[in-house]
């Protein structure tokens, strides 16, 4: 069974978000939030990751089903995670250490296959 555990990307973020913008580059991922209700935005910067998807929420019905730890905030990392159980099983070359994090709002779930944390910025407080 899937478990979600509370994480916590920054010392200063709010628990709830939505996500505003998705960038993916040549130097990383860049996925944009705004802290609900504030005009605070939030920079997640993933120099390195090995996969993500992004899905509609009606996902996380079905998946809160399966699943223990969700519904305290937007911000998880998912042990027994069945994104890199499928990941492991499609890849070539998997990568050791990777860790599932997962952004969850009210209308859209990121889910980011990385093996280092990602690093956060404020860009408007």
């Amino acid at each position: 069974m899937q478990r979600y555990q509370v994480w916590n990307p920054h010392p200063d973020a709010m628990p709830a978000v939505n996500i505003i913008e998705i960038v993916e580059r040549s130097a990383g991922l860049r996925i944009l939030v705004q802290e609900y209700e504030t005009d605070r935005l939030l920079a997640i910067f993933f120099d390195t990751h090995e996969a993500y998807q992004r899905r509609n929420e009606s996902w996380v019905a079905g998946e809160a089903s399966r699943t223990d730890g969700l519904g305290k905030g937007s911000y998880y990392v998912v042990e027994n995670s069945s994104f890199i159980a499928r990941f492991f099983a499609e890849s070539l070359l998997p990568r050791k250490g990777i860790r599932h994090f997962s952004i969850i709002t009210d209308s859209l779930c990121m889910d980011i296959l990385a093996t280092e944390n990602p690093r956060t910025e404020y860009v408007k407080k």
